[in-house]
């Protein structure tokens, strides 16, 4: 397999699951927003001691992976390509940074693009 396949597609793996934290971060965030607060606290349902069902703990993990999946997506991207960039004669390198720059982004963009609207309809179909 040509290196700088494998450095895309472990950027790809990397992104896929990057998206659905980051997404469903997002989507937790707009949920909990959007809540009716309770009695004369003010404070909103869910701390209200209400039933949860899966949102708490969810909320719990998308807090944990949102913020920290996209820096070890830049920590793939940057150890990946300089791993591949490295292994070739010093003329080329330039044009291979180029080649897999282009790549990871054109990756990263059609995996953004599929799995936003994924992990949407996964979180529409839970119950509750």
């Amino acid at each position: 397999m040509d290196r700088t396949l494998r450095t895309v597609l472990l950027v790809a793996g990397t992104g896929v699951l990057a998206t659905v934290a980051v997404t469903w971060y997002v989507a937790d965030v707009l949920y909990d927003i959007g809540l009716p607060r309770c009695g004369a606290t003010g404070r909103r349902v869910s701390s209200c001691a209400a039933p949860d069902s899966w949102h708490g703990p969810s909320s719990g993990w998308s807090a944990l992976l949102g913020p920290l999946l996209p820096l070890v997506l830049a920590g793939v991207y940057l150890a990946g390509s300089s791993r591949t960039v490295r292994r070739v004669k010093p003329r080329r390198r330039e044009e291979l940074r180029r080649t897999i720059r282009g790549r990871c982004a054109l990756a990263l963009l059609v995996v953004v693009a599929v799995t936003v609207p994924v992990t949407m309809l996964v979180r529409s179909t839970l119950p509750g």
